[in-house]
Order: C-alpha cells, then sequence, then structure tokens
C-alpha cells in the first residue's frame, strides 16, 4: 500500500534476525529497533557521530557504517 502510495515505510520494532529478514522479503529498506541498538544516552550516541565507524553487532550480525559527512565535525 505505502508502495503504491509512493510512501517510504520505517519498521520499527525489528528486534531479531528473522523479523529483519522477513521484511526485507516484503520490500521493506528501512528498520528501527533493538536488532540495530539500544537506547542510549545522547552523549554516547554524540560519541559514536564522530568516529570513523560505527560498529553494532546483534544476534550474529555486524553493520559497519561510515557517519556521512554531515555527522562529521566541521575542520574550522
Amino acid at each position: 500500500m505505502a508502495s503504491s502510495l509512493q510512501l517510504e515505510v520505517i519498521a520499527e520494532g525489528v528486534e531479531n534476525h528473522e523479523q529483519h529478514i522477513a521484511l526485507l522479503e516484503l520490500g521493506c529498506r528501512s528498520f528501527q529497533g533493538y536488532l540495530f541498538g539500544r537506547p542510549m544516552p545522547l552523549i554516547e550516541f554524540e560519541r559514536l557521530l564522530t568516529t570513523n565507524t560505527v560498529k553494532i553487532e546483534s544476534e550474529g550480525l555486524m553493520f559497519l557504517s561510515k557517519p556521512s559527512a554531515m555527522a562529521q565535525p566541521s575542520a574550522s
């Protein structure tokens, strides 16, 4: 339905690999949930944004992501 309306969908509450795979098979490409990260204090989140690589491990999955240029501190 969302696709036919040209809407982007974010699946919330993804907690395990099986849910992630099922959603991928249904065409979902954006996810949020404990599988990808637990709630954390703001200072810890900000620290993740300023590192060269963010590494999240959950249930045997590992996601490596380079922060975007917008998330990196300016060199001024």
